[in-house]
């Protein structure tokens, strides 16, 4: 059962330290052995080899103690006990050396494996690394296309912003001139508005002026029947017939319309032929010379009737007293210089009436409804 005899013990796997040897020839260290068979599990005088399993007694003597007889059959496994077992110095301490070198490589082992595991692990974080990398290169390169997109887009917005502010600064001028005509229209429909309650208070006062001129028309034309009527009670009678042959016109249509016409032609802006009065002065004098040549006329009728009466001893009739002046009711404005009339006519400066501006349309038009007068009082006296 006995196997070849080794340099470890098979207790503790190292070199033995003060061997022995049991009866099955097994060989162990002596403080293994003892402190095997010492143990709780062997409580009696026998105790089983720990390779073999074979039981052998705790309690064997020393050989030196046993008698010569037994000797020789102990000496051969003490012989190889002493003699194989029993190691050289030098084996020793090569054992020992390749024990500590085993030790350095296991040691160098150990160093290698963590060196190649963080190696691994540099290489893995350098994977890493670089994949992070990778990315950040990515995400770099899509910020500076996104940069170079921002900064074209900036650049567009400058120019917009630039073209919005001259388009701002244009609109600006362009409401500071709204504004400015805006008050000059202003300005202009308050000055229409003034001119047109002028224009109105002056076709009012025109249209006055016609119906005043329409009132005296007929006026003049009651008191021209009333002439003829006393004519022809003057020619009844035969008193002074050669001075009522051919009696002068009292009411002479054709220079009415003369002097209608100069006064038209005065109002349109043109100058008269004859520089002696001014525009608006024209119908004033003609009116002043008809009112005194009528007055001569009434007179010379008047002492003719009470000659012819005052003969014949009949009733003097009551003659007919035409008012005392024609008056122009229209205001006229002052002027510099006073206009030339006949005698029957006013000399004062202060008296007579100043010269006019310049008509607007409104006040030609009332004009007109003056200057149809005259026609009219030739159709009623034909009728």
């Amino acid at each position: 059962m006995s196997e070849p005899l080794s340099g470890h013990c098979s207790i503790c796997l190292n070199d033995y330290n003060d061997p022995v040897c049991i009866p099955c020839g097994h060989v162990f260290c002596f403080p293994c052995l003892t402190e095997y068979a010492n143990g709780p599990a062997h409580e009696g005088f026998t105790a089983p080899c720990p390779t073999c399993r074979a039981d052998f007694h705790l309690l064997t003597p020393d050989p030196r103690a046993l008698p010569a007889k037994y000797h020789p059959f102990i000496s051969s496994h003490l012989r190889r006990l002493f003699f194989d077992l029993t190691p050289h110095e030098e084996t020793v301490s090569l054992k020992r050396q390749v024990k500590k070198l085993k030790k350095e490589v296991a040691q160098l082992m150990d160093a290698c494996e963590r060196q190649m595991n963080r190696v691994a692990a540099h290489k893995e974080g350098e994977r890493n690394l670089r994949h992070r990398l990778d990315k950040l290169q990515n995400d770099y390169d899509e910020l500076a296309t996104e940069h170079d997109e921002l900064v074209g887009d900036l650049e567009e917005v400058k120019e917009e912003r630039d073209a919005l502010a001259e388009e701002n600064a244009r609109l600006r001028e362009l409401l500071e001139t709204a504004i400015e005509r805006k008050d000059a229209i202003f300005e202009e429909k308050e000055r229409l508005e003034t001119k047109n309650e002028e224009l109105e208070e002056e076709i009012e006062l025109t249209t006055r002026r016609a119906e005043d001129y329409k009132a005296k028309y007929r006026q003049a034309k009651s008191q021209i029947q009333a002439l003829q009527r006393a004519k022809e009670e003057a020619e009844a009678s035969g008193s002074r017939r050669k001075s009522f042959l051919a009696p002068p016109r009292l009411f002479n249509y054709d220079d009415f319309n003369a002097a209608m016409e100069k006064e038209r032609t005065a109002r349109s802006g043109r100058p008269t032929p004859d520089n002696t009065l001014y525009p608006d002065d024209f119908l004033t004098q003609y009116l002043w010379e008809t009112r005194a040549a009528r007055q001569e006329r009434d007179r010379e009728v008047q002492e003719a009737e009470s000659s012819s009466r005052a003969g014949s001893g009949q009733e003097q009739p009551q003659v007919y007293e035409p008012p005392a002046r024609i008056r122009v009711k229209r205001p006229l404005p002052r002027r510099s210089t006073p206009m030339q009339v006949s005698s029957a006519g006013p000399q004062s400066s202060s008296s007579l009436p100043r010269k006019r501006p310049r008509l607007s349309e409104p006040a030609r038009l009332s004009s007109s409804l003056v200057e149809a007068e005259p026609q009219v009082a030739e159709d009623d006296l034909s009728e």
